[in-house]
């Protein structure tokens, strides 16, 4: 008897118009045990547990050039932070690379919001790839769960770009 079962159809990236389809259930990366996973064509971060299971999975903005494909490690957190220069806060940063500068730190963390308490883009905007900074940014209870769960030390895989 032939299986009915249809194969899952592959994964489209993002554009600057279209979030991705066909997001798997599982990161596309070749690692395994407790990591993020940041698949910047996908515009989509997993964490994931010592058992290689999905713990969460978040819609993320960030950047197709930044940061560069690779590992990296989680090397600071903090609960607030922010951007003098853009004029903006934003909650639950988990720190992991540096910018071009090599000074600027790059991490998960909420939605920017500016000064005057407006957000630099709206929630239904997560999965495209439309930041101007280098940060990945999420929906606040997403950066919280992610901040919470997230430890100094803890890998994390950025996957390529389209």
């Amino acid at each position: 008897m032939a299986s009915t079962r249809q194969k899952p159809k592959a994964p489209k990236p993002a554009t600057r118009e279209r979030k991705a389809k066909n997001i798997p259930a599982m990161p596309l990366d070749e690692n395994t045990g407790r990591r993020i996973v940041y698949d910047k064509a996908l515009m989509t971060v997993w964490a994931m547990d010592e058992n290689n299971e999905v713990v969460y999975r978040f819609p993320v903005v960030g950047r197709w050039d930044r940061p560069v494909a690779g590992e990296y490690k989680v090397f600071s957190q903090s609960p607030r932070s922010g951007n003098p220069n853009s004029k903006v806060t934003f909650d639950h940063m988990t720190r992991f690379a540096f910018g071009m500068d090599g000074k600027t730190a790059i991490g998960f963390h909420s939605i920017p919001k500016y000064y005057d308490g407006s957000m630099m883009h709206a929630e239904d905007q997560l999965g495209l790839p439309i930041a101007t900074g280098g940060c990945v940014r999420m929906a606040a209870p997403d950066a919280k769960k992610l901040y919470k769960w997230a430890d100094v030390g803890d890998t994390v895989i950025v996957l390529e770009s389209p």
